[in-house]
């Protein structure tokens, strides 16, 4: 049906919209709305109002989206009558078609001007007709190969496209060169208006153009998130060509290649060899080709090195292919050159340093370029040093691996030069200062050892340079021997001429040209040095100091000043501080001391966590000296990251709460993983329950003897019941903490056989029918008084009510974790020697033992409190257990060869257990 009120409406929406697009199919249809144009230019023709019209955008986009839709094979005005319900008439063809132009001309639309003008201005306004997408696909993906890294760069893509278009201009024109490089761009897959099209609308198909590259790229690595193609309509055709077969074995093939990289590149192999990758790239214009191209590695003018590298066309340009080498050794101020005919094309200078940085990818980087806590590789074919903050770390000519930290100094060291890792700063104190010490009065002033070194960034000559100390000021031209010319600067070593210099020194740097202060910094130098007898201290009762002490220099211990030299003990239990006087300056000196603290606490503490699941939540701060990188582990589940304040971590609890969830046990050991070590820092109480149970009757000394630990949260009970008396109480107490060492001492003359002991806590439950609180006992251990010996030791009575667990086992000096080994049912076999039957857990908490093997033998070489050494475990066969590294299980059956990992399968030298608890 005619609606002349849309028509205008459209014809309006369209001829301003025309003002901001180039193609017609831009302007956005739906199929209604071509239904509607179907009906109205039916009625234009039938009527001829049509020849009355001086334009009509509406005409116009509904050929574009017949040629879009159905133009196949030269085939175009059939399906413009056909979607019409229209006879083919010339009268009808002829008025459309110049319709059509003369709104394209008129409102300075694409359009062509020779040749099949009219079908040709139609199909360059639709991109690429549907029919043709397939062929388009082809000729895009080779692009994609050929053309592009596999790093997907936008300028590169861009810069490519042009050379695309004007590629195909020039080939219209034929203004193309011909080369022996036979290799020629896949254009033939594109319809010939297409290539118009493509350079034609420059910048409407270079959007087109990355669009589709911008998807295809996305599919072609998977990435999670789509890209998405700018006509839906054609997702559908697009994503059923991209996974038909044989584009997908294709593709296949394809991806085997090695990554595509911008420039040269050093990279690690897999034997720490070294491998230079040639990247394709542009060499020349294809009118400067001539013959082959080789490379050339050069050292001092001698060709170390050389071969011929692949070359191709690529529409105007002669392009090489990536190209990989082995290096045979270590090039140091190595050039590399391309060539061709003798005449050099491009040359690059290899290695600048007398080392190289790998990173994750073992790819060479610049040093300047580290990112923090990120670990890299120093690859070097002789011994360098590595200043790295306070210590001094000779490199092997090998592969060494280091964690970067923005906030050390660090600086390689070869042949008296030195070369910083990471920004080079404006300037900068190299020598590294003392980290424990700080000002009383302020503790923005660095302590130093001695007279640091200093590295200043300036292009002034020696001569215009002054240094001021306190108030004497010097020419740094009269400090002779006293500094190094740098590439970028001075190496100022003053400790040779101020030797004698110690306490506050005022240093400022001065540019005399101009008067420019580019250094200022007050520091203060010792007059004497301190050592501790550890690195750090987890949870020591003492630290002992040992101090190499001069004169002027008195020391305050417990707020107390006194003269003695050498060693001092430091109490840890509160205090981490010790105090020197130096003149009338007050130097204040922490002890390395790890200690951790709630978030949001302003005191720290000293001593094992002890947590109730519960309270285990929000954010922890542990202050660990020295550390670089560290970890907390929950058992041996889940492990946490942290983040990393200066030399305190800050650990997120609550990612742990799951955990208690899926693997409820009675208690957590919470795991400190730093660096190269490990410590358990404490634990996380999950249930009520009572450990390490050793209660009997001393008869002789008619005394009732024992410990227990309990843990959890609530009111505990502990009851000595006479039996034969209804269960009366002889002996009771109430505890009321989360943790408690409980011993037992009460001179109690009884017959012991009669009497049982019993402890639990009492739990309170809502009535569900009066809502009232109710209170009931729980029952944690009950057991009849044993008669004890007056020389059995308390750990012989630990072991017959409870069962330990192997927890983790020793082989060649390396620890390995075992994930589930307990035995219970302990006896003692002698001095030493026990007994037990073993057993491990299934994910669901079930029991399963090792029905063959039982009972275990064991001997423990060493035991404190809960936890021990077992020297030696054995089944009942006399095997020893082989531990699965990759699993982390103790096996008792004969293991499989693993052809991947010939060291999976381990014999324990020693194994370490804890005391987890009674039946």
């Amino acid at each position: 049906m005619y609606n002349y009120k849309w028509e205008k409406e459209f014809e309006e929406n369209l001829k301003e919209n025309s003002k901001n697009i180039t193609i017609l199919r831009d302007f956005p249809i739906t199929e209604i709305e071509f239904q509607k144009m179907i009906a109205i230019i039916n009625f234009d023709l039938k009527s001829e109002y049509l020849h009355d019209k001086k334009e009509s955008f509406l005409l116009a986009r509904f050929l574009v989206e017949i040629g879009y839709r159905e133009y196949d094979e030269k085939m175009f005005w059939d399906f413009v009558f056909k979607a019409l319900h229209l006879n083919k008439l010339p009268k009808y063809q002829m008025a459309m078609s110049e319709l059509f132009y003369k709104t394209l001309k008129r409102n300075n639309l694409f359009h062509m001007k020779t040749g099949k003008k009219y079908v040709g201005s139609i199909l360059i306004n639709t991109y690429v007709p549907k029919n043709y997408l397939e062929n388009f696909y082809k000729f895009l993906q080779n692009f994609y190969i050929r053309e592009l890294s596999q790093t997907f760069d936008s300028d590169l893509i861009l810069e490519t496209i042009d050379e695309l278009q004007n590629y195909l201009e020039n080939e219209d024109k034929n203004k193309v060169k011909q080369t022996s490089l036979n290799d020629k761009p896949s254009t033939f897959y594109l319809l010939s208006t297409v290539k118009k099209s493509i350079y034609l609308n420059k910048e409407s198909f270079k959007e087109y153009l990355y669009n589709y590259l911008e998807v295809l790229d996305s599919y072609w690595w998977n990435t999670p998130e789509k890209k998405e193609l700018k006509f839906k309509e054609e997702e559908a055709i697009f994503f059923e060509w991209f996974n038909r077969g044989a584009n997908v074995k294709e593709r296949k093939l394809v991806k085997k290649l090695e990554k595509q990289y911008k420039s040269p590149t050093i990279t690690l192999g897999m034997n720490n060899n070294l491998n230079l990758y040639i990247p394709r790239q542009k060499i020349m214009h294809i009118d400067e080709y001539k013959g082959f191209i080789f490379y050339k590695i050069k050292l001092n003018g001698e060709i170390i090195q050389k071969g011929k590298l692949s070359a191709f066309s690529s529409f105007d340009k002669v392009m090489i292919e990536q190209e990989k080498i082995s290096l045979s050794d270590f090039y140091y101020n190595a050039d590399l050159i391309i060539e061709s005919m003798g005449i050099e094309l491009k040359k690059f200078k290899l290695f600048e340093n007398p080392f190289i940085i790998f990173n994750q990818n073992n790819e060479k980087i610049s040093p300047i370029s580290l990112k923090n806590n990120i670990d890299y590789k120093i690859y070097s074919n002789k011994e360098i040093l590595l200043i790295d903050e306070d210590q001094e770390i000779y490199l092997k000519p090998e592969v060494n691996i280091f964690t970067y930290n923005e906030n050390n100094n660090y600086r390689i060291i070869d042949n008296d030069k030195e070369y910083f890792l990471g920004k080079v700063p404006q300037f900068k104190i190299l020598d590294n200062k003392e980290n424990y010490f700080n000002l009383k009065e302020n503790d923005s002033i660095s302590v130093y050892k001695e007279f640091p070194r200093i590295f200043i960034k300036t292009d002034m000559d020696s001569s215009m340079i002054r240094i001021d100390l306190n108030d004497k000021k010097y020419k740094l031209l009269e400090l002779k021997g006293s500094y190094k010319e740098d590439n970028e600067g001075f190496l100022l070593d003053l400790k040779k001429i101020f030797f004698k210099n110690y306490g506050k020194i005022a240093i400022k740097i001065i540019e005399l040209q101009g008067n420019k202060e580019i250094f200022k910094e007050d520091i203060f130098i010792l007059n004497f040095e301190l050592k501790f007898d550890k690195k750090e201290y987890f949870f020591e009762k003492e630290a002992l100091i040992f101090i190499d002490k001069k004169q002027d220099i008195s020391i305050e211990h417990n707020y107390k000043y006194s003269n003695e030299n050498s060693e001092i003990k430091i109490p840890l239990i509160n205090n981490s501080n010790i105090r020197f006087k130096i003149k009338e300056t007050i130097l204040n000196c922490k002890i390395p001391v790890l200690k951790w603290r709630s978030k949001n606490s302003q005191q720290w503490k000293y001593e094992n966590l002890m947590f109730w699941h519960e309270d285990f939540k929000d954010e922890i701060e542990i202050y660990i000296p020295n550390a670089k990188i560290a970890k907390i582990q929950l058992g041996n589940y889940k492990v946490i990251e942290s983040q990393k304040l200066k030399n305190t971590f800050v650990f997120d609890l609550n990612k742990f709460l799951d955990e208690f969830r899926i693997n409820e046990q009675n208690f957590y050991d919470i795991r400190l993983l730093f660096d190269d070590k490990e410590i358990v820092l404490g634990k996380v109480i999950y249930k009520n329950h009572i450990k390490n149970i050793g209660i009997g009757y001393q008869k002789n000394a008619q005394k009732i003897l024992g410990q227990f630990e309990i843990y959890g949260k609530g009111d505990y009970f502990i009851d000595i019941i006479d039996k034969k008396n209804q269960n009366k109480r002889i002996w009771s107490k109430i505890i009321k903490e989360v943790v408690i060492n409980e011993l037992i001492n009460i001179n109690y003359p009884l017959d012991y056989n009669n009497y049982a002991i019993k402890i639990g806590y009492y739990e309170d439950k809502k009535n569900k029918f009066f809502g009232n609180k109710e209170r009931s006992e729980k029952i944690l251990y009950e057991s009849k008084l044993y008669e004890i010996e007056a020389e059995e030791k308390i750990e012989d009575r630990l072991y017959r009510e409870n069962i330990i667990q192997v927890y983790k086992c020793i082989s060649n000096q390396k620890s390995y974790y075992i994930k589930s080994f307990y035995i219970k049912n302990i006896e003692k076999i002698n001095e030493n020697l026990y007994k037990g039957q073993a057993f491990y857990t299934l994910k669901d908490g079930s029991l399963r033992y090792f029905s063959h093997n039982n009972p275990f033998e064991f001997k423990i070489d060493k035991i404190d409190k809960e936890d021990g050494i077992i020297s030696e475990l054995l089944d009942n066969n006399g095997e020893i257990p082989i531990l699965d590294s990759y699993y982390k299980r103790l096996k008792t059956d004969e293991p499989q060869e693993d052809k991947n990992n010939y060291e999976r399968w381990l014999i324990p030298d020693e194994y370490r257990f804890k005391i987890v608890g009674g039946e």
